[in-house]
């Protein structure tokens, strides 16, 4: 196999790659291209070459380029060996540095939403890579419309976006796009759903395409629980606001109608947690739509009083989140016919520069504000507690299963039977009786070979799995009948300590998340029935057959064993 290397898209050479050749991946962290060859004339390669996947892997995209000069070992005359490493388009965040707001500051705090702080990262690389080149791409649901305030000192874009996605408590991952026009890199703040075909999974066993599984604990700081409790900040919170904790901070319903979530407590017992948000409560940001004045400005966007949201005894502040005025409080008296801010001017202690000023930097149309020090209608009220849930769910989402990793022996003839593609961060089906393993779990590191494709050496981990879309419940549903197909009503069936009672049609259905689970059905006059539900990234439908006792006594001679096996009953009545 020969593939060419380019430079200023334009082919310089074919190369063939030897058989320690490889792609090697890391969720969240590498993604390069190890090519080893031999030449028998020296040719120069430069910094800036590159090659394209498409050239030489099936089903895969994406521009690597070389970042350092290889290292050519001479063996003997006439014989040139090539160790490069070609370099994925994310490793030119570790060459510019964070600097949105212009060239020339690099320490300074931002607030925003989460789209904020992605455009701010591509604002930096497209300043120094090419207009537009980076793209904000899709930003985790849980963290719709959460602003924080984040510090950056002197970091690279790379740290910033690792800043962030820690932050936020989610994941990030990259996509290479390239049209016939243009390129674009994608930078996504949420755990990627892609997943391989339905049906399309790995088992150990004969055609299963797993050889061998070896399993290992992941994190050992990242410790299980199954229950957490989530409370928020106790500002802006109005003087009759109920908690449910001393001093009082923003809270949601949740499970047993108290701020907290539960999962997967029948499989680990009772583990549990209470995580605090300050940075969450209720919030408004707004932005000055008109100056009037050098300490008057206005929001016309405003459609509540403030002054009705006071807190007695507490002293209100506007909050300058963006320009030049950025990181500054001030008092303010509020006009809501006028719906204008009349600001009480500031001295700094220690310049003695006085804000807002003409000299030393006032308002503008845009910058972005907040009001902190006074409650707030409760629609902000309502915002605010299912963020806060939302985070709670994220960090269950990360907790509420073992952090395990899992080398995985793929069977290349499997492979090229199926014909798939592999790649760091893509979810795969994958399922081990002795393990108890009926899950979809994520490939944290790859290392795939250039010369046969289809081999891999894998490693999947539950480690990482962040995100609402990992959670997702699925819908169980039983149909329960008799032994003549009639559908039975009131039959209640116990799985994951819950009753689900059958209707007049023998329906019954709950909703639970992956996982394996036992259910128990009884109804009077009948026959206990027991069995096994697995759930692995889909609803399931499970029809019980139910005998009563008058039937099984009338086949109670010859017939009775068959009877009794074939619905797993007991050995006697």
């Amino acid at each position: 196999m020969y593939l060419p290397i380019y430079r200023n898209a334009q082919r310089i050479i074919f190369v063939q790659p030897d058989g320690s050749s490889e792609l090697v991946q890391e969720y969240m962290n590498k993604d390069y291209v190890s090519l080893n060859f031999k030449l028998t004339k020296y040719v120069a390669l430069e910094i800036g070459d590159y090659i394209l996947l498409e050239d030489f892997l099936p089903h895969k995209k994406g521009k690597y380029t070389l970042k350092i000069v290889p290292d050519i070992p001479i063996n003997r005359a006439k014989e040139y060996h090539y160790e490069c490493i070609f370099n994925s388009e994310m490793y030119y965040m570790g060459d510019v540095q964070f600097r949105p707001l212009n060239s020339q500051n690099f320490e300074f705090e931002l607030t925003g939403r989460p789209e904020d702080f992605i455009q701010d990262v591509c604002n930096s690389l497209n300043r120094e890579l090419g207009a537009d080149k980076w793209l904000v791409g899709n930003i985790e649901p849980l963290i719709d419309g959460y602003y924080k305030t984040i510090m950056f000192d002197n970091v690279m874009c790379n740290e910033a976006l690792r800043i962030i996605s820690e932050e936020y408590n989610v994941d990030f991952y990259f996509q290479y796009v390239r049209t016939s026009d243009e390129e674009n890199n994608l930078i996504h703040l949420e755990a990627p759903v892609e997943k391989l075909p339905s049906g399309v999974r790995f088992e150990t066993g004969r055609y299963g395409g797993l050889r061998n599984l070896a399993q290992m604990k992941a994190d050992p700081e990242l410790s299980l629980k199954t229950e957490i409790w989530g409370y928020g900040s106790k500002d802006n919170l109005a003087p009759d606001y109920e908690s449910p904790v001393v001093p009082k901070r923003l809270a949601f319903v949740g499970d047993n109608g108290e701020s907290k979530l539960t999962e997967n407590k029948h499989l680990y017992g009772v583990r549990q947690l209470t995580i605090v948000k300050d940075d969450i409560k209720p919030n408004r940001v707004g932005e000055i739509t008109d100056v009037l004045a050098i300490n008057k400005v206005a929001d016309a966007s405003l459609t509540f009083d403030i002054k009705d949201y006071y807190i007695p005894n507490i002293q209100p502040l506007i909050n300058v989140l963006s320009g030049k005025l950025t990181g500054r409080q001030f008092e303010y008296q509020f006009d809501y016919a006028e719906k204008s801010f009349l600001i009480k001017p500031i001295t700094d202690h220690i310049t003695g520069f006085i804000y807002p000023s003409e000299e030393y930097g006032g308002f503008e149309v845009g910058d972005k504000y907040n009001l902190i020090n006074i409650s707030l209608p409760q629609s902000y009220v309502d915002e605010a507690a299912e963020l806060l849930k939302n985070a709670v769910q994220l960090e269950l989402d990360k907790r509420k299963n073992p952090e395990m990793n899992y080398e995985l022996e793929i069977d290349e003839f499997e492979i090229q039977r199926k014909n798939i593609s592999l790649h760091a961060g893509l979810l795969i089906d994958v399922r081990n009786p002795e393990l108890g393993i009926y899950r979809e779990i994520r490939i944290r590191h790859l290392r795939q070979n250039v010369i046969n494709p289809s081999v891999y050496d894998l490693t999947v981990s539950d480690h990482g799995v962040i995100g609402g879309y990992l959670s997702t419940r699925y819908i169980v549903k039983f149909m329960v009948v008799d032994a003549n197909s009639n559908p039975l009503e009131n039959v209640v069936i116990r799985i994951n300590f819950v009753d689900v009672i059958t209707d007049g049609l023998g329906r019954g259905e709950i909703e639970l998340t992956s996982g394996v689970y036992d259910y128990f059905a009884r109804l009077e006059d009948y026959q206990d029935v027991s069995g096994e539900v697995i759930i692995s990234g889909d609803g399931v439908e499970v029809l019980i057959v139910m005998d009563n006792y008058a039937y099984a006594v009338d086949y109670y001679g010859e017939n009775a064993t068959d009877l009794l096996k074939k619905y797993a009953y007991g050995t006697e009545y």
